[in-house]
């Protein structure tokens, strides 16, 4: 099954698909913005909603852009990538300074939503994003087995 989300179809789909995770999530993402002192944003949400499952047992393993360059973009994921390994989160960036520009998340081999979306004010609530939700275990497994081929291969932060 193939499922596109469109915009607020994904802010609207993200959290449900985190909330089902039984067992694994593993996130590949190019930008996260964690915003601080502005209200709940739907970023925070995602993370919040992260942080729960890891309470509950839930393995997540991130994958996310830091590669420094100018502007504040690769900042801001290490300053998440940290306060999300404070809290149980696995992450790395990868290796030879490649830029990891992947947007994608699997949740429990069975489910992966891949697309366009960073997790970022503009890309969330501005930018025309699109994404796909895939529920067919052999192509899931295919994203998964390279996610953790990379993440072996990856560098703490």
């Amino acid at each position: 099954m193939v499922r596109f989300l469109i915009d607020e179809e994904y802010r609207n789909m993200l959290p449900q698909a985190i909330a089902g995770a039984r067992r694994e999530i593993r996130i590949m993402m190019y930008r996260i913005q964690r915003k601080l002192g502005k209200g709940m944003t739907e970023e925070n949400l995602f993370l919040d909603a992260i942080k729960d499952k890891i309470r509950r047992g839930v393995k997540v393993w991130l994958i996310i852009d830091y590669y420094p360059r100018p502007g504040m973009a690769y900042k801001e994921n290490l300053y998440t990538a940290l306060i999300m390994m404070d809290h149980g989160m696995y992450a790395r960036y990868l290796k030879n300074s490649r830029v990891c520009h992947a947007k994608a998340v699997m949740i429990d081999k069975e489910i992966a939503i891949v697309g366009s979306h960073n997790w970022t004010t503009n890309s969330l609530k501005r930018n025309l994003e699109v994404s796909i939700m895939v529920k067919d275990k052999e192509e899931v497994s295919r994203l998964v087995e390279e996610f953790d081929k990379l993440y072996k291969e990856g560098v703490n932060f």
